[in-house]
């Protein structure tokens, strides 16, 4: 007959040659392990301490990007829907709409373009209707650039020639042949 067989869990740990070792003997200490769950534990406890949040000039920096950024966009959506659906670039004035001239552009003209209603030539007319069925585009106006607070359009003529732009009391600067918009680069004189 086969002795009993004990379940593992009562199957002693220390082997018999070794003895009942008392546990203040230091020499038999795991200390491997032991230096392992003390590397463990200090990490968990690095991690448990709550680090810096943001300061208020990183807030204020990350609402200013989220800022330029939605004006830009509400902006280059305006002008590509505008573009979509006259297949045209927006800014070209009423006069030249139906001349067999060369176009010619005008902020005033993309401002209305984007901020009432056209035709599919682009003439505008404010109150919209069958007649003028597209847009307003930008029916609360142009926003401003947040880091000037102007919201006017410089306009980039097409037949100019090439020279550095005073873009001082400007938004946002228009390219009417690309349809491309961006900020205007120089900071205000105004105090806020």
């Amino acid at each position: 007959m086969l002795p009993p067989v004990t379940p593992p869990h009562t199957t002693p740990i220390v082997p018999p040659e070794l003895g009942n070792s008392s546990p203040g003997n230091l020499e038999e200490l795991p200390w491997t392990g032991i230096t392992v769950m003390i590397a463990v534990m200090s990490l968990l406890m690095f991690m448990a301490v709550p680090m810096a949040g943001p300061t208020e000039a990183d807030r204020a920096h990350a609402q200013f990007e989220r800022e330029s950024f939605v004006a830009l966009e509400q902006l280059r959506t305006a002008i590509n829907d505008y573009q979509g659906d006259h297949g045209a670039w927006p800014g070209q004035t009423a006069a030249s709409i139906h001349s067999l001239a060369p176009a010619v552009y005008d902020a005033y003209a993309l401002t209305q373009q984007l901020q009432l209603n056209t035709d599919l030539a682009g003439v505008v007319l404010p109150s919209g209707g069958d007649s003028h069925p597209f847009g307003p585009y930008l029916p609360n106006g142009i926003p401003s650039n947040p880091s000037n607070g102007h919201n006017e359009i410089l306009l980039v003529q097409p037949n100019e020639p090439s020279h550095p732009i005073d873009e001082r009391g400007y938004g946002w600067i228009y390219n009417p042949l690309s349809g491309e918009i961006r900020p205007a680069l120089q900071p205000s004189n105004k105090r806020t």
